[in-house]
């Protein structure tokens, strides 16, 4: 996909700190973190859950899960001794989540998620004591799982707090200004609780490339861009706020604040979730 681009079109560690647009040629002024600047006449902003080109549409800043979530990669010299599968255990309240997918026929990544605590922050820049902290999480798990953590890489754990956009926010809220769109995680951060946030993400890419490409006449003006980027929102907008509900509610029900939160969750999630799967779901040809 790189090869098919012009020369220094993809840089890295390079983000964009803000948007402005240009009342004489109506393009997009772009300022990144290098102090670089380059105009755009499209941007399509897929900078994630904390993104900037979000805060120039209007959208409101995401919120944190109360959810810590360690990830990293153990390695099996001899080969993994369980089968090519994904594998997700819970225990009981106060729940924890263990997944694990293996990468490689050596190689597995796996994340463990728990109720974040006030300590959490504290261990996140020490590999040591996040290794610890999980291990302590897992007592209760089959050796295997034990194991797996015990035996892990040190220097690939990850810990954080996973960010989401409130699903209501986008029943009302634009995806795009001008000639400016979001897709993504800047679209539509959510728990990674139903595994589709990657998917919803080349969902957007696929509606929205078949968007612009379907206007008549091409993108020779800006209410020619505008008309297509309001069409790939209306396309987009139930499904993901459908998606981001099930992953509030899933966690809402792993992770209550109250009794009463988790029942109401339960409720929701059988009543609007209980007889489909997210995952079939078809958005058309490119």
């Amino acid at each position: 996909m790189a090869g098919r681009l012009l020369p220094n079109t993809i840089r890295f560690g390079c983000r964009v700190n803000s948007v402005e647009l240009d009342p004489d040629t109506l393009s997009h002024v772009l300022t990144l973190s290098d102090g670089t600047h380059f105009k755009a006449k499209i941007v399509i902003g897929c900078d994630g859950a904390n993104s900037s080109i979000a805060k120039y549409i209007g959208m409101r800043e995401t919120s944190m899960l109360p959810v810590t979530i360690v990830r990293g990669y153990t390695e099996y010299e001899e080969g993994r001794p369980f089968e090519n599968e994904l594998m997700v255990w819970n225990s009981p309240p106060p729940q924890v989540q263990v997944g694990r997918i293996p990468m490689t026929n050596n190689v597995v990544y796996w994340f463990v998620c728990w109720r974040a605590t006030s300590q959490d922050t504290a261990i996140g820049d020490n590999p040591k004591l996040v290794k610890e902290a999980t291990i302590r999480a897992v007592l209760s798990f089959p050796k295997e799982v034990q194991d797996m953590i015990r035996n892990c890489h040190q220097e690939s754990l990850h810990l954080g707090q996973p960010r989401y956009r409130r699903p209501w926010e986008l029943l009302r809220s634009s995806f795009h200004k001008e000639s400016v769109v979001l897709a993504g995680d800047a679209l539509h951060a959510m728990g990674p609780f139903i595994a589709q946030g990657g998917a919803a993400s080349i969902e957007d890419a696929v509606v929205l490339a078949r968007c612009l490409s379907k206007e008549e006449g091409g993108l020779t003006s800006p209410a020619s861009v505008e008309k297509a980027l309001m069409q790939y929102g209306n396309e987009r907008r139930m499904r993901v706020v459908k998606l981001m509900t099930q992953s509030y509610l899933l966690a809402n029900l792993m992770w209550p604040s109250s009794r009463f939160l988790r029942i109401f969750a339960l409720v929701l999630l059988l009543v609007f979730f209980g007889n489909g799967d997210q995952a079939d779901f078809k958005c058309g040809e490119l």
